[in-house]
């Protein structure tokens, strides 16, 4: 008898299933973690462009191409993004994002008035962000927490 060194069938395979369920398995949990990153950046600059849009109807100030007297600062939601514009005697946008792919966003429409008015929102009113995906939904939820301030 000669003895001969290497792998049996059996070994390889299981092996190669071993390394299979691994790989599936971390890129599972790569594409759960890029999801949320996505859903966590959308979040964080909704609440950054909220704020800039608080703070310019705070200062009062008017972009260039609104005339009259400015009342404040819209904010309108679209489902897929959301636009923030200058209410005066004409509507001036000032900023419109398209949200990532699978992103959603809902929520109320709302004005920022001029000079610490406050806003037109009722009590309790949210923002809400969602990512979809199959048989899993992400969320992210924007209160009453000094950026949607009544």
């Amino acid at each position: 008898m000669r003895n001969q060194a290497g792998y049996t069938l059996l070994e390889v395979l299981i092996v190669l299933v071993i390394t299979t369920a691994l790989f599936f398995g971390g890129f599972a949990t790569y594409r759960e973690f890029s999801r949320r990153q996505i859903l966590n950046a959308t979040y964080k600059e909704l609440g950054t462009n909220l704020s800039l849009a608080r703070e310019f109807a705070m200062s009062g100030e008017k972009p260039s191409g609104c005339t009259g007297i400015l009342s404040g600062y819209s904010v309108s939601f679209t489902g897929t993004g959301y636009t923030i514009a200058a209410v005066c005697s004409s509507t001036v946008t000032v900023r419109s994002l398209t949200l990532p792919s699978g992103v959603t966003i809902s929520g109320p429409n709302f004005t920022y008035k001029v000079i610490g008015q406050g806003t037109n929102l009722t009590s309790g009113s949210t923002v809400a962000i969602s990512y979809a995906v199959i048989g899993k939904t992400l969320n992210a939820t924007l209160t009453q927490n000094g950026i949607l301030q009544k």
